[in-house]
């Protein structure tokens, strides 16, 4: 996902796509995680959806970071 990455609306598309790729035990990948909106979202992600999160920080720029989301 890279779209606006402000909290609350990649929060929103979480909810929108997660769903449909769990069932499917698809895979969603983020980028610029490291901190700000995207970073809140994963801490969202993770308390919600639960699943596999793995998080590369030093990937991408401005902000740094990209990880990948799968269902367990």
């Amino acid at each position: 996902m890279d779209d606006h990455h402000v909290g609350d609306h990649v929060i929103k598309e979480i909810d929108i796509l997660v769903p449909a790729v769990a069932v499917r035990r698809g895979k969603l990948y983020f980028d610029n995680t490291s901190f700000g909106g995207a970073a809140e979202a994963m801490r969202y992600l993770r308390r919600t959806y639960g699943g596999n999160l793995v998080e590369f920080p030093n990937c991408s720029s401005l902000p740094p970071g990209n990880a990948i989301w799968q269902p367990d």
